[in-house]
């Protein structure tokens, strides 16, 4: 247990965030279900959590055993646009220059006070599509992304 929690601090921070979020949403799903179970002695009511838990398990345990098989890419590069939503002008999605090519990623969390020229870190899978339209390639999904200075 003590060799699995080292190795864990020793991840990046953007992975382990990553890693610990679904497991602690995965547990609290669990923790859910025996609540509702307990208080409403009717397992029908309380089986959505059961499901909620045991897909969110599943799916920390393989983000873990593809973090440890080293099956995923580390891209990093500047951020050169930020997009950002109509009314609330949260950040839609980030443009990074990575090497000669140009990608775009959307944020799917929400990012304070990101600027033109800031570090991001990319984490992606090796079986990630990459679309490329009007020049511009497209990351759809990732495991994480990490934005630093």
């Amino acid at each position: 247990m003590k060799l699995l929690i080292a190795y864990i601090k020793q991840l990046p921070e953007a992975l382990r965030m990553q890693l610990l979020m679904r497991l602690g949403s995965g547990a609290t799903a669990l923790l859910l279900f025996m609540v509702v179970w307990l208080l409403s002695s009717e397992f029908v009511f309380a089986f959505p959590c059961l499901i909620l838990s045991v897909f969110l398990l599943i799916n920390s345990w393989s983000l873990f055993r593809n973090i440890i098989i080293g099956d995923y890419l580390c891209v990093s590069g500047l951020c050169e646009e930020v997009e950002r939503t109509v009314l609330r002008r949260r950040i839609k999605s980030v443009s990074v220059r990575l090497g000669d090519k140009l990608v775009v990623i959307p944020i799917k969390r929400r990012v304070k006070k990101l600027i033109v020229g800031t570090n991001v870190t990319l984490y992606i899978s090796e079986k990630t599509p990459v679309y490329e339209k009007d020049g511009l390639c497209h990351i759809y999904e990732y495991l994480a992304v990490s934005f630093g200075t």
